[in-house]
C-alpha cells in the first residue's frame, strides 16, 4: 500500500463495494445509537426537574419552583448525578431502540 498508493487504493476498492450492503447499516446504527445518547443528556435534566416541580404543591412551587432553584436543590441534596437520575434505564431503552431504527431505515 505504501510503495503504491494509487494502484492499491483501486485494488481494494472492489473489495470494500462488496462490503457496502454491511457497513451502510452498522454506520446507521452508530449513528443512531450517538443521537439517542445526545438526546438522552438533554431529556433526561428536563424529565428530572419537570417531575420535581409537578409533585411540589402550590405554596412550595410558588416559592421554590422555578427550575433553576429546582436545579440548585438537586445538585445540594444529590450531587449532579441527581440531575442524571434514570439517565441509565433511558438509555437502557433509547440506545437499542435508536441504533436498530437506524440500522434498519431504508
Amino acid at each position: 500500500i505504501i510503495l503504491n498508493p494509487p494502484a492499491s487504493i483501486a485494488k481494494y476498492n472492489n473489495q470494500l463495494q462488496s462490503l457496502l450492503p454491511f457497513i451502510t447499516p452498522f454506520s446507521g446504527g452508530v449513528a443512531g445509537g450517538l443521537a439517542a445518547v445526545s438526546s438522552q443528556m438533554i431529556v433526561v435534566p428536563m424529565d428530572v426537574i419537570s417531575q420535581k416541580q409537578m409533585v411540589m404543591d402550590d405554596s412550595t412551587y410558588k416559592h421554590r419552583g422555578s427550575a433553576l432553584h429546582v436545579v440548585k436543590s438537586v445538585v445540594a441534596n444529590d450531587g449532579w448525578s441527581g440531575i442524571y437520575r434514570g439517565f441509565g434505564l433511558s438509555l437502557f431503552t433509547s440506545l437499542p431502540a435508536g441504533s436498530i431504527w437506524w440500522a434498519t431505515y431504508a
